[in-house]
């Protein structure tokens, strides 16, 4: 019998070596997969923080378009918060990043105080009981091909602007009221300016309390229709001044109509 010296031992050297080779590549194409998978995740943190950072640009731009907003035009009391939430409703910001869109719309927010974390917005951001407040839709989408990493996320934010629209609003109507009931109930009979003048006075002093009171400036101006019937038609107009906004301090203007006759029931307040 022939005996085959060292077959046994060569065999085993060469198993041993092929599961050492399979073990190698399967090390080789692990860490592969980790090396990968550290990249999409670099990716990913860099394209959810470019996103947090197009988020807060379009956040602000949508505050300072609010600001503008507000001071283009004077606002008739009865009828500005419909203007006001159309208008804001129609706003909105892109902000684009290589891949990346953020698309930021705005509409009004009610409620009271509220914490919210777009700090890049502060002090604006949040809602404070009787500022006026906004709502944000933040929208962002994209991706990083080479990486195959594909980006898209959703997220609501509450912003503020320092201004009092609702009190402004009130005393606004409260001053067309009071107006109208201190004519109508007046006992002038003689349709002079020496007679008009003290209920007007009146009627004025009452307005700019309340609106010294809540921060406002206000006037009361009249004029007297002698016809059939002694009738005053007015204007009341108010304004808050001096708002620190995103672009500097501003003013918002507001203003409401009114007419009354002399000695007659109260009349509704014109628009």
């Amino acid at each position: 019998m022939v005996k085959h010296v060292g077959i046994g031992a060569t065999s085993a050297a060469v198993v041993i070596f092929a599961v050492i080779l399979a073990s190698n590549f399967a090390l080789f194409f692990a860490s592969q997969d980790r090396a990968t998978m550290y990249s999409r995740s670099d990716s990913e943190s860099s394209i959810s923080d470019t996103a947090i950072a197009l988020a807060g640009v379009g956040g602000a731009n949508i505050l300072v378009k609010e600001q503008t907003l507000l001071e283009s035009q004077v606002w008739g009391c009865s009828t500005a918060t419909t203007k006001i939430a159309d208008e804001t409703g129609s706003l909105s910001d892109d902000q684009i990043e290589g891949n990346l869109t953020v698309l930021v719309s705005a509409k009004l927010a009610d409620g009271g105080s509220v914490v919210d974390n777009m700090s890049m917005v502060a002090p604006f951001n949040g809602l404070i009981s009787g500022d006026l407040g906004i709502s944000l839709q933040v929208l962002a989408k994209g991706s990083d091909s080479p990486e195959g990493v594909y980006f898209s996320k959703h997220e609501d934010h509450l912003v503020h602007l320092p201004v009092h629209l609702q009190s402004a609003i009130a005393d606004c109507l409260e001053a067309v009221e009071t107006t109208t009931s201190r004519v109508s109930e007046s006992g002038v009979t003689n349709c002079t300016d020496s007679a008009v003048y003290p209920v007007m006075k009146a009627a004025s002093a009452t307005l700019a309390s309340t609106a010294r009171r809540d921060g406002f400036q206000a006037a009361l101006d009249y004029s007297v229709d002698r016809g059939a019937q002694c009738t005053v038609d007015f204007e009341v107009s108010l304004a808050q001044v001096g708002i620190q906004g995103p672009s500097g301090p501003f003013i918002m203007r507001m203003q409401e109509a009114g007419s009354a006759t002399f000695g007659s029931p109260a009349s509704e307040p014109q628009e």
